[in-house]
């Protein structure tokens, strides 16, 4: 995803700098300057490898300086690869991306470098080159990221989970974040998602696989080259609505997940993914049946309803506006390259089945034999039963929620008021050089929302499957995802 951990791992660097001036009583316009200063330090983790020269042909890719340092001949990595065709002509390549990999992944097969190239257009998640050169999103995420009511995590989550955090994250330093000279304490204004970005980035490098390195990073950075068309399939905002819009609950979950075992275990484990990504092999993005040994009834039924929670947002109700954003593109005889997280693409309820479902000519062009992965009436492992008939309808009517508050509701967020200097707000803005423009933040009293989505009284989801669960060691949720 997402919502990608380029996106993440940015904002740890970049953001928390911004974050801590603008919340900081002590930080006024003076002190600009000196933040001048802070922002040269994350440079080299947050630089921004756009091309702004003419259009690079299609002969001319490999002289961009992306491929400086990675091989000169194809390797020789087989992942999975379709293609849907339409009756008029549209055709949409669609590749399950890792969002890391490492600089043998590249050169990238001909076989994906010609789909791309024969294609008019670029479809990703979200254009994670666009979002890095605007600063003022970026500044506007700082304010989900962090707490802005001057409270710390440690005071909102149990203090058990927040001290093995501490102990995790002391005993398995960051590299990135100690050239920085940030310290653990120093990071206690981050909320629990911005968290699970911090200690993945803590088994990313211990795996050597490389989180900038991502399939889909890869791709956008050649397609800004060439002036190609970028379809935006999500966007950075409604990744970050939606990772920051998980329950305390959840997130607690999750955090014990990674916190509970040795970063040797979950660095392999992330190693293990990333080459059976390599070689196309659909067993890795499908889950393991949870061990509930030990369980109670009671905790065996939280834990699904957690996992119903997570797996609802992070897969299901995005796997459906991805199957509709393909089909769109079919109708119309689009020719689109469509790269987007692994874990969509199989499972009965994946992009793959979706589209076959809806009577689109789905053909399997790399990695291995996928077709029992991506059947809607798939016999493989899922995390909770519910009935299959319910998803990938073409003639479904699913009736539209407003936004409107919503009681006891796991995705419902609320926009919190935020307490900054917004002088100085407009006057960074200036500074750094944002892409949009500034607007004013309302001053009117805020209240929770629910998401716009389809309704959930309707439509009885299934869950798209990821190897291991995120309650029960590393899941990869941020690999395939």
């Amino acid at each position: 995803m997402k919502s990608s951990k380029k996106i993440l791992t940015s904002a740890v660097a970049l953001l928390m700098a911004v974050a801590m001036c603008l919340m900081s009583a002590g930080c006024d316009i003076e002190g600009i300057s000196e933040m001048a200063g802070m922002m040269d330090e994350f440079s080299e983790f947050t630089s921004n490898d756009t091309y702004d020269g003419p259009a690079v042909s299609d002969e001319d890719i490999y002289t961009l300086d992306i491929f400086n340092d990675l091989p000169d001949t194809p390797s020789d990595i087989d992942p999975l690869f379709w293609v849907a065709e339409g009756n008029n002509g549209g055709k949409v390549y669609l590749l399950g991306s890792i969002h890391c990999a490492e600089p043998e992944t590249y050169r990238l097969p001909d076989l994906l470098m010609d789909a791309y190239l024969e294609s008019d257009a670029l479809a990703v998640e979200c254009d994670i080159l666009a979002y890095e050169s605007d600063f003022m999103a970026q500044l506007e995420m700082s304010t989900q990221m962090m707490y802005s009511d001057g409270s710390t995590i440690d005071q909102h989550i149990d203090p058990e989970l927040y001290d093995a955090m501490i102990k995790f994250y002391e005993d398995n330093p960051s590299q990135q974040l100690s050239q920085l000279g940030y310290t653990a304490d120093m990071l206690k204004m981050f909320k629990p998602a911005m968290w699970m970005s911090v200690l993945e980035m803590i088994i990313y490098e211990a795996s050597g696989i490389d989180s900038t390195l991502g399939i889909d990073y890869h791709f956008l950075n050649i397609a800004h080259a060439q002036q190609k068309e970028v379809i935006e399939i999500e966007s950075v905002e409604f990744q970050n609505d939606m990772l920051f819009g998980f329950s305390d609950e959840l997130m607690e979950w999750q955090l014990w997940g990674y916190v509970s075992y040795s970063v040797e275990e979950q660095a392999d484990s992330l190693r293990e993914m990333f080459e059976g990504w390599c070689e196309g092999n659909p067993e890795y993005l499908v889950n393991a049946e949870p061990d509930y040994s030990g369980y109670t009834a009671e905790e065996i039924e939280e834990a699904q309803a957690l996992l119903e929670e997570y797996y609802t947002a992070m897969l299901i109700d995005r796997n459906l506006g991805m199957v509709d954003k393909a089909e769109e593109m079919l109708e119309n005889g689009d020719n689109v390259f469509y790269v987007v997280g692994a874990a969509h693409m199989v499972g009965n309820d994946g992009i793959i089945a979706g589209l076959k479902d809806r009577g689109w000519t789905v053909t399997q062009l790399g990695g291995m034999d996928a077709d029992e992965y991506t059947d809607i009436n798939g016999d493989y492992p899922t995390l909770y039963e519910v009935d299959p008939d319910k998803l990938h309808t073409e003639d479904e009517e699913d009736e539209i929620i407003e936004d409107e508050p919503v009681e006891d509701d796991p995705v419902a967020t609320t926009t919190p008021e935020y307490d900054y200097d917004y002088d100085l707000y407009l006057e960074m803005y200036e500074y750094f050089g944002g892409t949009t423009s500034p607007t004013e933040p309302e001053q009117e009293e805020t209240t929770a929302t629910s998401r716009t989505t389809t309704s959930r009284t309707t439509r009885t989801t299934r869950p798209t499957t990821t190897r291991t669960t995120s309650g029960d060691g590393y899941g990869g949720s941020g690999v395939f995802g």
